[in-house]
């Protein structure tokens, strides 16, 4: 099942959070940039209004009673100089035995993204994720040729036409 998530889920979206980073990221991102990942990082961020609140919205993946993956989406953040609109899907945590799971949340949210009226989504993801990366053009999103970051690690755009 997928739902939105509720402010009493902030526990389980920050555990599933700590353990992609320290499980989905090693030996993409340096050691020191995982060391500082922690559980009250992540629950400080979930137990906030801004989280769940619009004009972000965080759909969960839900398997007998517990949350076992989520995208979290809000407004587009475009670079600078950047005239683009569109929405963007910030992040999508799965834990690994439910990878199953990620395309019914990523479809839910392209969904959610198309009732608001966007045209167009994005997301970020580290350059070196090939997991992630074969995972989302697999759904369709096109890697944007123009638009790299590597600050705070190098990482690529994706696009989606609604």
């Amino acid at each position: 099942m997928i739902r939105d998530a509720a402010i009493s889920d902030a526990c389980r979206l920050a555990e599933i959070t700590l353990d992609g980073w320290q499980l989905g990221y090693q030996g993409i991102v340096p050691d020191e940039v995982l060391a500082r990942q922690s559980m009250d990082k992540h629950l400080a961020y979930f137990s906030s209004p801004e989280a769940l609140e619009p004009p972000m919205r965080t759909l969960e993946a839900e398997v007998a009673g517990r949350v076992v993956g989520y995208t979290h989406s809000g407004p587009f953040r475009p670079e600078p100089n950047e005239a683009l609109e569109g929405a963007e899907l910030w992040g999508m945590y799965v834990d690994p035995g439910h990878g199953g799971h990620s395309w019914g949340l990523v479809n839910a949210t392209e969904s959610h993204f198309r009732s608001e009226g966007h045209q167009r989504a994005y997301l970020w993801v580290l350059t070196d994720n090939a997991r992630a990366r074969r995972f989302y053009e697999a759904a369709g999103w096109a890697l944007d040729p123009r638009t790299e970051r590597s600050e705070p690690l190098p990482q690529v755009r994706y696009l989606l036409d609604l």
